[in-house]
C-alpha cells in the first residue's frame, strides 16, 4: 500500500553504514504511524534505548527522538521501513486503537490474520519488554490462534503465520564489552513454544507443504540459518525429518543446488545433520555432531552468557554418548573440552581413559614448550591440564 513512498525514501537515504543500534520492538500508533524501539549495549554491556517514529503520509516522515548522527539515523530508519513495508502489504483486522483491549481480553476469531498476530507480538514486546511473562502472554494468544487454523484446516495460513513469527524472533547479535562478549538471542525465550508449535503442526506438514512448498522450504532454511536455535530445538526438527523425509530431502536438495542461500557454513552443517538422519548415515551424523560441539565450545569459551550452549551440548552428549568427547580430545588435544563439559558430568567408567588422555597431553605440550611459536599456547594448555588432573584425579 505504501511501497512506493517507502522505496523512494530508502533510495534517497541509502547508506552502506552499519548501524550500531539493533531492533527491539515496534508499536503501531494508528494506521499510518509506527513507533520503533532500538537499542545498543555499551562497553559495560548495559542496554541503551532509543526511539523513532515513522509517519506514512504523502511522503515518509521519520522522527528520531534522540540525538544521533545522520548515518545512524538513516540506517535504522531504513531498517524500520523495511519492516513497515512488509507489514503494510498484509491484511490486518485489529485496529491500532483496539490493540490494548484485544491483548487484555483476547478473543481468537476466525477473521484474525497472520499480520494481526505479529502486531500483537510487537505491541506486547514494546509495552511490556522482552521477558518470560510477556512472551507467555503472547503465546497464550498465538497457540489458540494456531489451534483454530488447524481446526479449520487453513493450512496456508498456518504456514504463513509460522514463517512470519520466525522472521520476528530469529535474531542474534554479539556485543563486545570490556574483556568479554555477550550474545543476545531473541529466540531463547521462544524455544519451548516453538517446539510445541512444531509438534502441533507435525500431523499436517504434508498438507502445509502442498499448499505452500516455497514458504515451507523457507521455514526449514530459516531455522537452519540460526544454528544455535535449530540445534536447541533439534529433537522437534528430527521428528519432521523422520516423519516427512521426502519433503525435507527436496528442501535440502533445493538449497544445496543454490549455494548462495547458504550464507554461513553453520547452515550447511545443520543440513548435513538433516541429510545424515534422512539417509541413516551414522558416521556422517557423528562427524556433524562433533562439529556442533566445536561451535558450542567456541561460544562457551568466549561468551559470558553461555549457559544455553552448555546445556545443549550436554543434552547431545547424553543422547549420542560421552565417548564423542574422548574422540574430540584425541583429535585436538584441547584441554578446554573438559572445562566446557566438566568431567564430573561424564560417566565414571570413562574417567580412567580421560586421566590417561590428560597425562599424555601434558607430555605433548611439554615438548611443544621448546617451540617459541607455540610456547604461550602450550603454557596455557599445561596450566589447564594440571588443574583438571588435580581437581578430578
Amino acid at each position: 500500500m505504501y511501497s512506493k513512498i517507502i522505496d523512494a525514501y530508502i533510495q534517497k537515504h541509502q547508506t552502506d553504514y552499519q548501524p550500531k543500534y539493533c531492533y527491539h520492538s515496534c508499536d503501531r500508533l494508528d494506521e499510518k504511524t509506527f513507533k520503533f524501539h532500538y537499542y545498543v549495549r555499551d562497553p559495560q554491556l548495559l542496554q541503551i534505548d532509543i526511539f523513532l517514529e515513522i509517519y506514512l503520509g504523502d511522503e515518509v516522515e521519520v522522527k528520531v527522538l534522540e540525538d544521533l548522527h545522520e548515518h545512524e539515523c538513516d540506517a535504522i530508519a531504513i531498517d524500520a521501513l523495511n519492516r513497515v513495508r512488509g507489514y503494510t502489504n498484509r491484511k490486518t483486522t485489529i485496529a491500532p486503537t483496539k490493540m490494548n483491549e484485544f491483548v487484555a481480553n483476547p478473543v481468537v476469531r476466525e477473521s484474525l490474520t497472520a499480520q494481526d498476530i505479529i502486531y500483537v507480538l510487537d505491541y506486547i514486546e514494546y509495552h511490556e519488554g522482552k521477558n518470560p511473562d510477556a512472551i507467555y502472554a503472547f503465546y497464550s494468544i498465538y497457540l489458540k490462534y494456531f489451534e483454530m487454523l488447524i481446526e479449520k484446516k487453513r493450512y496456508k495460513e498456518m504456514v504463513l503465520s509460522f514463517d512470519l513469527l520466525l522472521d520476528e524472533i530469529l535474531y542474534e547479535v554479539m556485543w563486545v564489552g570490556i574483556n568479554t562478549k555477550y550474545l543476545d538471542q531473541e529466540h531463547l525465550m521462544h524455544q519451548a513454544y516453538i517446539r510445541s508449535i512444531i509438534n502441533m503442526m507435525n500431523p499436517y506438514v504434508r498438507e502445509m507443504f502442498d499448499v505452500s512448498p516455497e514458504r515451507m522450504a523457507h521455514i526449514i532454511w530459516h531455522m537452519a540459518k540460526y544454528w544455535r536455535f535449530s540445534i536447541s530445538i533439534y529433537t522437534s526438527l528430527e521428528g519432521l525429518i523422520m516423519d516427512y523425509p521426502d519433503m525435507v530431502d527436496k528442501m535440502a536438495d533445493y538449497y544445496e543446488q543454490n549455494p548462495s542461500k547458504f550464507d554461513v557454513s553453520q547452515t550447511q552443517l545443520v543440513f548435513r545433520i538433516f541429510r545424515a538422519v534422512h539417509e541413516r548415515d551414522e558416521q556422517a551424523y557423528r562427524k556433524a555432531i562433533i562439529e556442533v560441539l566445536k561451535l558450542l565450545m567456541a561460544d562457551i569459551t568466549t561468551v559470558v552468557n553461555h549457559e544455553e550452549q552448555e546445556q545443549v551440548g550436554l543434552i547431545f552428549l547424553k543422547q549420542e554418548g560421552f565417548d564423542i568427547l574422548l574422540e574430540l580430545f584425541d583429535e585436538t588435544r584441547d584441554a578446554s573440552i573438559y572445562t566446557c563439559f566438566p568431567i564430573s558430568e561424564i560417566p565414571v567408567d570413562l574417567h580412567p581413559y580421560i586421566k590417561n588422555q590428560l597425562e599424555e597431553a601434558l607430555k605433548f605440550y611439554a615438548k611443544m614448550m621448546n617451540d617459541p611459536a607455540r610456547r604461550m599456547e602450550s603454557l596455557g594448555q599445561i596450566a589447564t591440564l594440571n588443574t583438571l588432573l588435580i581437581e578430578n584425579f
